[in-house]
């Protein structure tokens, strides 16, 4: 759906696609490489009603250190001021 998964593209809008085609919970396949986002991607089953995204979404990599998504540089609202008001980069 879009996602490069070269450290530098910014893939946020690339992954909230694919989170979005899991409505109904599934899984998630990353190939190796490093997926760069720069905005909270809401991961919600909006179908069942079940805030608990994580009993129904799995996300699939090639493993730790070959299937990163790491947070842009200086993204706002990640790093500023007071942790307890940071944004979640996934929700």
């Amino acid at each position: 759906l879009g996602a490069v998964g070269d450290g530098t593209t910014d893939d946020t809008e690339a992954l909230r696609r694919a989170f979005d085609r899991l409505d109904n919970g599934g899984t998630l396949w990353l190939p190796a490489g490093t997926y760069l986002v720069s905005d909270t991607i809401r991961v919600l089953n909006r179908t069942k009603k079940n805030d608990n995204w994580l009993s129904w979404i799995t996300i699939v990599g090639a493993g730790s250190a070959r299937t990163v998504i790491r947070l842009k540089d200086a993204a706002p609202g990640f790093a500023e001021g007071d942790f307890r008001k940071r944004k979640a980069v996934l929700a």
